[in-house]
């Protein structure tokens, strides 16, 4: 007898296709943990003068570790992912990641700002000069600051090709963050010499502690998650906080956000993926979501007798929402469908 075989086609879910090139041994918490922090980005940047305290608050407590998180996570993953190229070829690819989309992006958003700031009102307008000085300071938005810093790191790091170096690295990044100097803003060196002992903690943890984000268990997640939550409320809570307060905070942040992701990769794996698509696109949403804010805040404003805490907080999520879903689609759906544009926005070709 012979058997019939039949079968239905079944193509993946968009989410699913989004993150299908990523290593099957790869860590996924740290692009969930990578996708949690990109949010928090979008979040802190929604800051409105009519925000009400129970929102300034939470943005507060944004402020106090997403940035130094982030850069903990580039730092561990660079070291994760070290290859042995040149330092030349290190820098040639940092450069087509990093700075080539800074410089069209800028160029975009300064363009569109020249164009429409003559009949409509633009948050912060701009001269034609604004094309010169992006290339030392982030003129299409201050938040771009954190493309120069990070460039700035690779430069250095590049040059530590062994655990001593990297070690000497991350004491001179202590005494940077210590030292009662301010760096020129010029090419964002200040942001520069805050945020280079994150990212070399990052780099020390790989180095002297491989195995420690992989053997974080559930227990020990939930003690992290606690101790973020009591630090952040006394930082609330407090007049004034000094440098090594701050760090503290901070790091007490970053313990928090790697101990969520750990337990949402463990607990949560296939409630979470969408969060791996997010991470898969965060430097495109991280250039591009003030722009599309920006477009949502403009139509929200026609309804601005509405007034209440419930309609802020309904406006502030479709606001931070569209802010990484629609930069989230435009990757998915076109960037990363054209040559060009992959090319211009850091993908490889």
């Amino acid at each position: 007898h012979s058997r019939k075989c039949s079968f239905t086609f079944q193509p993946r879910p968009l989410l699913e296709r989004n993150f299908s090139h990523l290593p099957m041994n790869r860590d996924k918490s740290l692009d969930i943990a990578r996708a949690l922090c990109i949010i928090l980005v979008v979040v802190g940047h929604y800051i409105p003068e009519s925000a009400p305290s129970w929102y300034v608050a939470t943005n507060k407590a944004i402020y106090a570790f997403h940035m130094p998180a982030f850069m903990f996570i580039s730092g561990y993953v660079y070291l994760l992912s070290l290859k042995k190229d040149s330092y030349v070829t290190f820098l040639a690819k940092k450069f087509k990641r990093l700075l080539i989309p800074y410089f069209v992006v800028s160029t975009i958003v300064i363009s569109l700002k020249i164009l429409s700031q003559s009949h409509m009102y633009v948050q912060n307008p701009v001269g034609f000069e604004a094309y010169l000085r992006m290339f030392y300071l982030p003129e299409a938005g201050y938040f771009l600051w954190f493309i120069f810093a990070l460039w700035w790191m690779f430069v250095v790091i590049g040059l530590a090709r062994t655990r001593k170096l990297r070690t000497a690295l991350l004491c001179i990044s202590i005494i940077l963050y210590f030292l009662p100097v301010r760096f020129p803003d010029v090419l964002c060196l200040e942001q520069f010499r805050k945020m280079f002992v994150f990212f070399m903690s990052g780099v020390a943890i790989r180095d002297y502690f491989p195995m420690l984000l992989e053997k974080i268990q559930t227990a020990t997640a939930w003690l992290f998650v606690c101790v973020m939550t009591i630090t952040e409320i006394l930082y609330l809570n407090a007049t004034s906080i000094g440098q090594a307060a701050t760090l503290l905070v901070a790091f007490a942040g970053i313990a928090g956000v790697i101990c969520i992701s750990r337990l949402a990769e463990r607990k949560y794996a296939n409630k979470c993926k969408w969060l791996l698509a997010v991470s898969s696109g965060s430097y495109v949403i991280y250039l591009l979501h003030t722009t599309f804010m920006g477009g949502a805040k403009s139509i929200l404003a026609m309804m601005s007798s509405i007034e209440g805490d419930g309609f802020f907080a309904i406006s502030a999520l479709v606001i931070c929402a569209t802010g990484v879903v629609f930069p989230l689609l435009l990757d998915i759906f076109l960037i990363r469908k054209h040559k060009l544009l992959r090319i211009l926005f850091g993908y490889k070709a």
